[in-house]
């Protein structure tokens, strides 16, 4: 394949909304909406925090089921503690990441940690629900935990020295690649951009054309704003940030195939185009250029996956294929199928 890249284009801009979650903690979450039930593999997207907690304050999610698909808990700053009704537990602390397959059913709880609760402290961090493909969703439950120091970090020097970083947390990224396995090829980084500064990333060149052009990627802007697409830092035009979409049900702007440029601000989701026109043709990759404008750091979280293209039906905790298996699984889970926390 042609070492040529071309960015990818852009086709929605989704505005994040705040919703409470768990035990009553307030998340900022992009999707899902009436609009977007799923962006193909992926099932929700939220942002907890940044909140500064005081003594006895902090909020969790206690006990409660999961069926068919893999939550992943992506900590920020702050302190989180976990259990389950398999035995499972554990602490999560900053850069830390839990990626858990509930697969055929698991109860479990999120809380924060005792040390958060005694003393407060800022909590920020990220879950993300990935569906599973149908010959997955009934394995056994198990957890994947890797902390900061296990997750693989590049600085990316700029040529003016400035330097911007990407955690890889699953998938490859500028030469390394995340000890994170998962059941599609799936993508999620976490880029910190310096002012003036840009990064670029290029699913991987060993993927098939097919595989390029209809995998599913996102941005997600928590941090300052950032500018997506062909643009130059030199350029006379600085893109502003487009709020008109604020008012509506979709809470979201389409984009034009000739947008080059879009400038995405913090709370909000860029999604790319699926097909890239000229992916087949030329044999070109497909990458995404995101710059900083501003004067301080931004930060961005990119995902992607290959979309399972499946019936999906979800309804509270359970994400399965059919209404049946949806019922199927409330009954598992109010008859003790899925299991209980010990000492609850």
């Amino acid at each position: 394949m042609s070492s040529k890249s071309m960015h990818r284009e852009f086709k929605e801009v989704i505005q994040s909304y705040r919703t409470k979650e768990g035990g009553g903690f307030t998340v900022r979450r992009p999707f899902p909406t009436s609009r977007y039930q799923q962006i193909d593999p992926f099932l929700l997207l939220d942002e907890m925090g940044p909140v500064d907690y005081s003594p006895g304050e902090a909020k969790g999610a206690p006990d409660h089921p999961h069926r068919g698909f893999e939550t992943v808990s992506y900590v920020i700053s702050g302190e989180m503690e976990h259990s389950d009704s398999t035995g499972h537990s554990g602490k999560l602390g900053p850069g830390c990441v839990q990626w858990m397959t509930a697969g055929s059913g698991i109860v479990h709880r999120e809380m924060p940690s005792s040390n958060i609760m005694k003393v407060g402290g800022r909590v920020h961090g990220f879950q993300i629900w990935i569906n599973l493909p149908s010959a997955y969703k009934m394995i056994d439950p198990f957890y994947q935990e890797y902390s900061e120091s296990k997750l693989p970090k590049v600085e990316l020097i700029s040529e003016s020295g400035a330097s911007s970083s990407v955690v890889v947390v699953s998938g490859k990224a500028h030469g390394v690649e995340s000890p994170v396995r998962t059941k599609i090829p799936c993508v999620y980084l976490h880029y910190k951009i310096a002012p003036g500064s840009h990064v670029e990333w290029s699913i991987p060149t060993e993927w098939t054309p097919s595989e390029i052009s209809e995998f599913t990627l996102f941005g997600y802007v928590f941090k300052n704003s950032v500018v997506f697409g062909d643009f130059n830092s030199n350029s006379a035009e600085t893109p502003e940030i487009h709020d008109k979409f604020l008012l509506g049900d979709a809470l979201s702007s389409k984009l034009g195939s000739s947008t080059k440029f879009f400038r995405v601000g913090e709370g909000q989701l860029i999604l790319f185009s699926r097909t890239h026109p000229e992916a087949f043709a030329a044999g070109v990759n497909s990458s995404i250029k995101i710059t900083n404008t501003g004067d301080d750091d931004a930060e961005v979280l990119i995902l992607g996956a290959q979309p399972l293209n499946e019936p999906m039906v979800r309804q509270g905790p359970f994400v399965m294929n059919t209404r049946k298996e949806i019922e199927q699984a409330f009954q598992d889970f109010y008859s003790g199928k899925m299991g209980k926390i010990k000492g609850v």
